[in-house]
């Protein structure tokens, strides 16, 4: 059985399980049932994107770097 492409692409982007992005589409889903699953994914993914768009590089890589000795 092939993974759903649009739950793997909001898993990498919010570092989450592949099930629980699924889950998160399948939520969104049931609260706007007019649209289809693939709408609202591609909807999540966008925001996500945008979101991690918004965070400035430098503050994401001082999270990963040693604190300097003095």
């Amino acid at each position: 059985m092939s993974r759903n492409k649009d739950a793997v692409r909001l898993a990498v982007l919010k570092g989450v399980s592949y099930s629980m992005a699924l889950r998160v589409i399948r939520e969104a889903h049931a609260e706007s049932p007019d649209e289809s699953h693939h709408a609202v994914a591609v909807r999540l993914i966008e925001a996500e994107e945008t979101r991690l768009a918004a965070v400035p590089v430098k503050t994401v890589t001082a999270m990963f770097l040693e604190p300097r000795a003095q």
